[in-house]
């Protein structure tokens, strides 16, 4: 099992690099004749250029007045003519930082967010780099009346049209970027735009509501508090709060070179005091159609979710790529992927958001070993320089599976090898194969209101500064096990696999109106050392399944809609049945599987308003509670 480790934020990291020579992140390359494209390994397509690139900052003017702050990269001409393709990246977290005096003579501009590694890879591979500090954001003008608006969509087609108007621009642009900036990237497509011809949106949020914001109709505060706390200080331009030592060192964000006098730059941070309040926001509603009382629009208007034919009919090729625990973003991708037609590939790895750090519970070296920006490269090659490289002929899915610690490929998801195998829930405290070793008609469980994942969770990697515990890993759960009610199998015979969506049925009642169910899927050793593997959870008044799917979700749909929510009826027998976060793990022959619940998770979720005393849980044939796994391979465990 791996240790923590301290973090420091990014930020710091790059102010240390500052007088290091730059490590660039790219593969030697065969010549151009000797074309090797294949998952994880990229070579003999892009001209390599180790040339000094170019470095221009403008202002790009909107349609209502405004002005977006945006850093111009590229590579040296070969020739006057010579036109590049752009990657491009709209960033709500600082496009470049500017240094103090001692710092400018070694470095002018810093970049950040969006790694000067990631940035030199691309401008050495024949593409130029845009930077976009997003409306209200950095030296941008504008006020941000949300996140991800429909104002701040629509600007990136007033970028976009910029970029093709340039000399230096071949008319083409492929667009990425982590998180906040996939998010942005995907929301570009909504604009139709024909010059993008593909998009990479990495650990990106496809369902704001349940995939971040409310999973599972419950308040994600903990997190929203952090990043609003965050965002509010690089708004106004306090890099200090993110790292004392970037005080030291750096005056702020980047101005624009030729607003010489700042009067575009203080305006910018004079609007930026005006912007939205999430945190604020955020009990405020409770359901997805809900109309915000200062928004006057529900949180489905700032989702990508809510756009899906808008993406799907610009016909701009999408490569998702996400990390296993990437709280629930994992989901995000898979389901972006199912969503839009034009998702021509989805890579998920043994990672965390970003991805930050390999997170295997097996691995002993956190390092990402996986080459993933000549994954990128080749992706981008094919779709905007329109390279044959052979992309398009792959298997779409590439997917690692822990415990094997191996990559695997699919042509769709859910993988047709994964078979559902159902344990159910038994009086006895045991996860069985057959109803008949069912014992006992329920159990009741005193909810302990002081249980939670921990500061080190999936949940904790979405940002730097929410990363309390280091490294992202889960350590033994045998003592939290004890505050929760759990169910164990047997120890397996064979090898078991789950690659899928796991699903967990329970008969519930409860005393009162209202609570949560937070469930655990995790892995038994014969030692007693307990591994998490996934989880999911569900806020009762949200119980209702759905026929009326608006996403193709695997196992039970939620709508989260104010039509369809349903108080509990105290101590009445009521179906709680979701999906858990999809996942890829082997468990060993000889350990068990277990089913882990609670009523809260306190280190990442607000406790609901309504805290039932108990929960108990139904096992009749009436009532089989059970836990529904997609097996690979399905093993015989099951007792003759």
């Amino acid at each position: 099992m791996k240790n923590n480790i301290s973090h420091s934020t990014f930020l710091s990291v790059f102010l240390i690099l500052f007088c290091l020579t730059i490590s660039i992140h790219a593969q030697e390359k065969t010549e151009l004749n000797e074309k090797v494209s294949e998952f994880g390994q990229y070579d003999g397509y892009s001209e390599v250029r180790k040339d000094k690139i170019n470095y221009y900052s403008y202002y790009i003017p909107t349609d209502d007045g405004e002005f977006l702050a945006t850093d111009v990269i590229l590579p040296k001409k070969k020739g006057k003519e010579e036109q590049f393709p752009t990657v491009l990246f709209l960033t709500r977290y600082l496009r470049s930082l500017e240094g103090k005096w001692f710092i400018k003579p070694l470095k002018n501009p810093v970049f950040g967010q969006v790694s000067e590694d990631e940035i030199k890879f691309w401008v050495e591979n024949g593409y130029a780099v845009v930077l976009v500090d997003v409306r209200g954001t950095g030296a941008s003008t504008g006020v941000r009346p949300m996140e991800f608006s429909p104002r701040e969509i629509a600007d990136g087609a007033t970028v976009a049209d910029w970029i093709i108007d340039q000399e230096w621009s071949d008319g083409k642009i492929g667009v990425t970027g982590v998180s906040y900036l996939g998010t942005t990237a995907e929301l570009l497509l909504v604009n139709q735009h024909p010059a993008v011809k593909a998009c990479i949106p990495r650990s990106n949020i496809f369902d704001l509501y349940n995939d971040i914001t409310y999973p599972g109709g419950i308040p994600h505060e903990a997190f929203i508090e952090v990043w609003k706390n965050l965002t509010q200080n690089l708004d106004t331009n306090n890099v200090g709060y993110v790292s004392r030592q970037a005080e030291r060192l750096i005056k702020g964000v980047s101005p624009v070179k030729k607003d010489k006098k700042r009067a575009i730059f203080n305006q910018a941070m004079e609007d930026h005091t005006q912007n939205f309040d999430i945190f604020a926001a955020l009990p405020q509603i409770q359901f997805k159609d809900e109309i915000h009382p200062s928004l006057a629009k529900p949180i489905s208007a700032y989702t990508i979710s809510s756009y899906i034919d808008e993406i799907s009919n610009s016909g701009t090729a999408i490569y998702r790529i996400d990390g296993w625990w990437d709280g629930g973003l994992s989901r995000s991708a898979v389901y972006g992927y199912l969503s839009t037609p034009n998702s021509k590939r989805l890579t998920i790895g043994p990672w965390d958001h970003g991805p930050h750090e390999d997170v295997s519970p097996f691995t002993e070296d956190i390092t990402v070993a996986f080459d993933l920006f000549s994954e990128m490269l080749r992706f981008f090659d094919f779709y905007v320089k329109g390279v044959d490289n052979g992309i398009d002929k792959e298997d779409p899915i590439n997917y690692y599976t822990f415990g094997q610690e191996k990559w695997k490929t699919a042509k769709v998801w859910p993988i047709p090898e994964a078979v559902n195998d159902t344990l159910y829930l038994s009086g006895s405290k045991q996860l069985v194969y057959s109803k008949q070793d069912v014992s006992g008609d329920e159990s009741t469980y005193a909810v302990d209101y002081t249980i939670g994942t921990g500061d080190a969770a999936g949940w904790n990697s979405m940002t730097d500064l929410y990363r309390f515990g280091g490294a992202i890993n889960y350590p033994d759960r045998s003592e939290v096990n004890k505050k929760m009610e759990v169910y164990t199998s047997q120890p397996l015979e064979e090898a078991t696999e789950i690659t899928g969506h796991v699903i967990v049925d329970l008969y519930i009642s409860v005393p009162r109106t209202d609570g949560a169910v937070f469930a655990y899927l995790e892995e038994v050793s014969p030692e007693g050392f307990v591994q998490y593997i996934t989880e999911g959870q569900l806020r009762l008044i949200h119980r209702k399944i759905s026929e009326e799917k608006t996403l193709p979700t695997v196992g039970p749909f939620h709508s989260f809609l104010m039509k369809d929510a349903e108080e509990m009826i105290p101590n009445q027998v009521a179906q709680v049945a979701f999906e858990m976060i999809p996942t890829s793990y082997e468990i060993p022959a000889g350990h068990s599987i277990r089913l882990s619940i609670a009523g809260c998770d306190v280190n990442h979720f607000s406790l609901t308003e309504i805290q039932p005393e108990t929960i108990t849980f139904y096992f009749s044939e009436e009532y089989p509670s059970q836990l529904i796994l997609p097996i690979v391979d399905q093993p015989s465990n099951v007792p003759n």
